[in-house]
């Protein structure tokens, strides 16, 4: 969970429960973790994915990206959670295009082949603690905005990074864009999708 909260919580307080007027999601899904996994063994593995967290962890704190979730091939970090941040998209687009740099030298470093796939969307969200009680309390972020960067994610292609248009227009005179298509949400909703376009590569 993120350090303020964790303070909060040993503080002592209970009920950590908060409406976040705007931040911005990243949702994004490591692919190629079955390959690999069929190719090194467990101790390796563990080494390299450390590795690769490491090196994510480090962009993450230059641009005050807060690391949500991070199971099999789930990522989720969130910008403008604990600290309001009026540039909250922009952080999130760099690391997530840091996030791509950082993958490409990866896998050269290692003979590897991982990819991702990104979803970036901002808005309101609600950010809570769940299971105080427990062993194992969470701290979560869920809302709209969370599950619009997931279908994001589920359509971006290999290595690359999805957009709404509430990002696009709030940073289309900084970045490359090109328009995508349209998506249907869960409620039938249909929305427009940009694809970021990363420096140096050809549309």
């Amino acid at each position: 969970m993120p350090g303020a909260v964790a303070k909060r919580l040993q503080e002592g307080e209970q009920r950590i429960i908060e409406q976040i007027p705007q931040l911005t999601v990243l949702s994004a899904n490591f692919e190629g973790l079955g390959a690999l996994t069929a190719e090194r063994d467990a101790p390796d593995i563990v080494d390299l994915f450390t590795e690769l967290m490491q090196a994510l962890d480090n962009y993450a704190g230059q641009y005050a990206m807060e690391t949500l979730k991070m199971s099999g091939q789930r990522y989720m970090a969130v910008c403008g959670l604990s600290v309001l941040r009026l540039d909250h998209d922009k952080r999130t687009v760099d690391f997530a295009l840091s996030a791509l740099t950082t993958l490409h030298q990866f896998n050269y470093k290692h003979g590897t082949a991982l990819s991702l796939r990104i979803g970036v969307h901002s808005g309101s969200a609600i950010a809570g603690l769940m299971g105080i009680d427990t062993q194992s309390p969470t701290y979560d972020v869920w809302g709209e905005s969370v599950n619009i960067a997931g279908y994001l994610n589920e359509v971006a292609s290999l290595n690359t990074i999805v957009v709404s248009k509430d990002v696009h227009d709030r940073l289309s005179d900084l970045y490359p864009f090109r328009p995508s298509t349209s998506i249907e949400l869960g409620d039938a909703t249909r929305i427009e999708t940009w694809v970021l376009e990363e420096p140096g590569r050809a549309s």
